[in-house]
């Protein structure tokens, strides 16, 4: 290897560092720790107060008068004048007004200094930025919105519950003694203060009774066609709440479901209660026995209205008229022409729900509305006459 081969280069690349301003990394981690130390030194003096030029002026006695010449002065708080509150008429309080009274105050005041000649200032509305502590919900009273049972029995002035309906009143609703539910049979409430209450009896004593207000003033029957699956109770569980007084089933000659079990009946019924209760209801409805297309028209008002997808002209709201009401819905397969003719002797009129084709629940449950609207309609004093 040649004399000074190495020497030239090790220093090549020195050379190309300095030609585009690096230098080399050892200098520039020096640099770097130099760096740091100049700003930790410079920290450590602003902290002593002796840092930069005014720190300097400080030291030196020099600098603009009232600068603290080497030591701090500690300012002298002097007594604040309470914020004045507007009047509730001009909107909400101060957002530094407490609701007891005292004066505003902001961040960084303290009780024992600058305030103890201030006249206190009584606030009477909360403060916007401060929410009011909830308020626990006391006792039903007996206008108040409370929990329905339906009950068999006349309600007598002590009444007792006991088997499902003592359960959910102590263990699912959790209610007390001196709590008020609802006792509603045929029409009448009676409100009832709890006294004793345990999951296998509850014994209450009866405050007050008044007829039930949201019971419709007429009586709507529905003949109600047997449908496969669930859709038949989710029938029952709407036109419930609606206000249907009686469910009648059937069967005809297109029907896909063709009986009715007493189990299936029985759920109707339980169905039905439960709804009533959701819809504070006066009555529970009536679930008839199951009868055929012959035998429908016995137990129905005279007149009935059957909604039939073939009449063109004569629509539901047309012909409703004052009073009590039957509709019938046909089943998923529709009403043969021989069951629209024998329906038309036995004096009952076809009507249309509208131009669409519906299925046969929701052909009942929009029937049943639009019937319910029209006869309330009627039902108000001076409001449309006999048709």
């Amino acid at each position: 290897m040649p004399r000074g081969a190495l020497h030239a280069a090790r220093r090549g690349p020195a050379r190309a560092r300095r030609r585009h301003g690096l230098g080399d990394p050892r200098d520039r981690r020096r640099e770097a720790r130099r760096a740091r130390g100049r700003r930790r030194r410079c920290r450590s003096a602003r902290r002593r107060g002796g840092g930069g030029e005014r720190g300097a002026q400080r030291h030196a006695g020099g600098g603009p008068p009232g600068i603290g010449r080497g030591r701090r002065r500690r300012v002298r708080p002097r007594a604040r004048e309470p914020r004045r509150p507007r009047s509730p008429r001009d909107g909400v309080a101060p957002p530094g007004a407490r609701r007891a009274g005292g004066p505003a105050r902001r961040r960084g005041d303290r009780a024992g200094r600058g305030g103890g000649g201030a006249r206190r200032v009584r606030a009477s509305w909360p403060s916007p930025g401060r929410a009011r502590g909830a308020r626990r919900l006391g006792p039903a009273g007996a206008d108040r919105v409370t929990h329905r049972f339906f009950v068999d029995e006349e309600i007598a002035e002590h009444p007792v519950l006991r088997g499902p309906q003592a359960h959910q009143i102590a263990n699912v609703l959790r209610l007390r003694a001196n709590e008020v539910i609802t006792l509603v049979r045929d029409g009448i409430e009676a409100k009832v203060q709890l006294r004793e209450v345990t999951g296998e009896e509850v014994r209450g004593r009866v405050i007050g009774r008044c007829p039930a207000e949201t019971e419709p003033p007429f009586r709507l029957t529905l003949a109600l066609p047997l449908l496969k699956g669930d859709h038949d109770e989710e029938v029952v569980e709407a036109v419930t709440q609606l206000g249907v007084h009686t469910i009648v089933p059937f069967v005809s000659a297109r029907s896909v479901a063709r009986s009715l079990t007493s189990a299936k009946r029985e759920r109707w019924r339980r169905i039905a209660r439960e709804s009533a209760e959701t819809a504070r209801r006066g009555r529970v409805p009536v679930i008839a026995e199951p009868r055929d297309w012959r035998a429908l028209f016995d137990v129905l008002d005279p007149g009935a209205l059957v909604a039939w997808e073939a009449e063109p002209l004569v629509s539901l709201r047309d012909v409703v008229a004052r009073g009590d009401a039957s509709l019938v819905i046909g089943p998923e397969g529709g009403l043969g022409s021989d069951e629209i003719a024998f329906a038309r002797e036995k004096g009952a009129r076809t009507v249309s729900l509208g131009p669409r084709n519906l299925r046969s629940e929701t052909a009942a449950i929009a029937a049943v509305a639009e019937a319910v609207a029209a006869l309330e309609g009627l039902a108000r004093p001076g409001v449309g006459g006999d048709r």
